[in-house]
């Protein structure tokens, strides 16, 4: 019965967020930027008052049981010039849709998908947005790093 109902909830989510959100960019991420900066981009127009929020489809392993950190690094520019970053939790998502956390050989699987954050666009623009992940566990296993822009319909 339990099951039945966060199969209810869930669809009745995913119908109200797929009604008001539109999926104008994504960027995804092959792995971890350690020794080599992994950095990936995408190009957007978007217009002055949007706002787009930030979510995060990630399926990821790991061996570490507690203080596993993982966090998109993002800077946006406009005609080539940096409009600033900022450093997002890859892990702290609200609403989370699909989660999955499971053992298996060892490692702990988390496959998820949620909304982190969301930024108010200042002008009417073609933005960049540059990306890279970063974590603390030198054993991560990314198997789906993949940040979506989606703008806010009004």
């Amino acid at each position: 019965m339990k099951a039945l109902v966060l199969f209810i909830l869930s669809a009745v989510l995913l119908s109200s967020c797929s009604e008001s959100l539109e999926t104008v960019g994504s960027i995804s991420i092959p792995k971890v930027s350690r020794d080599t900066v992994i950095l990936r981009e995408t190009t957007i127009h978007l217009n002055k008052g949007d706002e787009v929020e930030l979510w995060n489809d990630m399926l990821i392993q790991t061996v570490r049981k507690d203080d596993v950190e993982v966090s998109y690094g993002l800077e946006q520019f406009v005609d080539g010039k940096s409009r600033g970053g900022l450093k997002i939790d890859a892990l702290k998502t609200d609403p989370t849709i699909e989660s999955v956390d499971e053992r298996t050989r060892g490692r702990l699987v988390k496959g998820f998908q949620g909304k982190m954050t969301y930024i108010t666009i200042d002008e009417t623009a073609d933005y960049t947005f540059k990306a890279i992940l970063l974590s603390n566990d030198s054993l991560l296993i990314v198997d789906r790093a993949k940040l979506v822009f989606k703008r806010v319909k009004k």
